[in-house]
Parts: structure tokens; sequence; C-alpha cells
């Protein structure tokens, strides 16, 4: 009589083979899916995703006002540092032109020569056309709205030319000193009234690029 399949040592054998072979089948597909292996973090990771991708319209909106003040108070710097830089340029200068003025009034008093007086217009000529040179090296921020830019471009040309001119000026004084001739008298007066007309129109379109700034608002 024959045994029972079951209890045939080679039916177990088989039954623990198959197992096997089933278990290795699994393994592989689990690599092979990630999503198998962790569900749970593929969720995890499309909804992380699907947060990214979605932004908030309404802080958005919020932050772009201050974003445009940020700008405009980093401009109104930008203006401020090249006043700055011209002032402290003038102020720097403003010795030399104070004692021309002192030594020509002395002079006219008698209590300095005109010799001095001549040396004080000369060094105030040497100013004055450094002045010319480096008001118009100054260099205008790049990134400036384009009228606040070209504002400060024409400031910038305005202020060069009024010690150009101041020069011219001082240059006339030398002369009358020296010859005492009327003409260079008014050579020397017409030219300082033309150099305080460009410095006031420099002055002014320095103001009105700063303005220009706080319209943009």
């Amino acid at each position: 009589m024959n045994r029972p399949i079951y209890k045939k040592w080679w039916f177990w054998l088989i039954i623990v083979l198959v197992i096997g072979a089933i278990g290795n089948m699994s393994e592989s597909k689990n690599e092979a899916d990630p999503a198998v292996n962790s569900p749970t973090e593929s969720v995890v990771k499309q909804e992380d995703v699907a947060k990214e991708d979605k932004s908030d319209p309404a802080v958005e909106q919020a932050s772009a006002p201050q974003q445009e003040e940020d700008k405009t108070e980093q401009y109104a710097a930008y203006v401020d540092d090249f006043m700055q830089e011209i002032s402290e340029a003038e102020n720097k200068a403003n010795p030399v032109f104070e004692n021309y003025v002192e030594k020509m009034n002395a002079a006219a008093d008698g209590s300095a020569s005109l010799l001095d007086a001549y040396e004080a217009a000369k060094k105030a000529k040497e100013q004055a056309s450094q002045l010319h040179a480096d008001f118009f090296k100054i260099k205008v921020p790049s990134d400036l709205p384009k009228d606040a830019k070209s504002l400060l471009e024409e400031a910038k040309t305005e202020l060069s030319t009024a010690y150009f001119v101041r020069e011219k000026a001082y240059k006339s004084a030398m002369a009358y000193l020296d010859e005492q001739k009327v003409s260079h008298l008014d050579a020397f007066k017409e030219n300082m009234e033309s150099s305080d007309k460009f410095m006031l129109s420099g002055a002014t379109k320095m103001a009105q690029a700063k303005l220009s700034l706080e319209d943009s608002k």
C-alpha cells in the first residue's frame, strides 16, 4: 500500500523549494518598485512636492510692496552718497576759496600785499581746476531708475562745469592783479556769476533726483 503523498520526503522538499522561490520573487519585485518598499515615504514625498509647488498668492501680494519700498530706500541711499561725495569735496576746497576772498579784501584796504592776493588767487584757481576734474570722475550708480540716474548725470556735468568756469574767473583775477585792467575784473565777475548759476542748477538737479524717487513710491 502506497503511503499518502504528504508523507513522502520529496513532497516536503518540493514545498520548501516552492516557498523559497516565491520569497525570492517577492523580494525582487519590492526592490524594483520603491513605492512597494516604502509606500508611506512615497506618499509623503509627493505631498511635499505638492506643497512646494503650491504658492500663497496672498503672501506674495503682501511682500511685493515691501520689496518695492526697500528698493526705493536703497536708491535714495545711492543719491545721498552721491550728494555726500560732492559736499565733502567742496568742504575741503572751501578754505582755499575763503582765503582768496580774505586776501583780496585785505589787499583792497592795504593790510595785505598784491602779491599775497595774487598767490591766493593762484591757489584758488588750482583748487577750482581740481574740483572740475574730480566732479567729472564721480560715478553715478548704474542701477538707479532712469530719471534719477539722468538727473544725477546732469548734476555732475553742471557742477563740473561750474568749477571749470570758476577756474577761468580766478585766472581773470590774477590777470587783474598783475595788469590792473578793468576788463579783467569784469571778466572775473562775469565768470563767477556764470559759475554760481551752474552750481545752482547742479544742486537743483540733485534735489530733483531725490524727489523723483519719492514720487515713484
